[in-house]
């Protein structure tokens, strides 16, 4: 199907489902781990990000960091 799209929800480490870091991480270096995730394991070539609270910081330095892969952000 030419219009669909796949939703993925991923929780900041430490939060929800993911378990705590060994170390602190900066939100960042978390941009950086959801970039690998979407490109390097879930294979999208670009994505749209969204994040509120902690999230949109994080989403923030995702779409400056890795814009050729974010093709939309939106921050709440």
């Amino acid at each position: 199907m030419r219009d669909a799209f796949t939703v993925v929800v991923p929780s900041l480490p430490g939060y929800g489902f993911s378990e705590a870091p060994s170390a602190p991480l900066s939100p960042r270096q978390i941009g950086s781990m959801l970039n690998a995730l979407m490109t390097d394991t879930l294979g999208c070539a670009t994505y749209v990000a969204q994040g509120g609270d902690w999230g949109a910081i994080v989403s923030s330095w995702l779409a400056l960091d890795f814009r050729e892969h974010v093709a939309g952000l939106h921050l709440n």
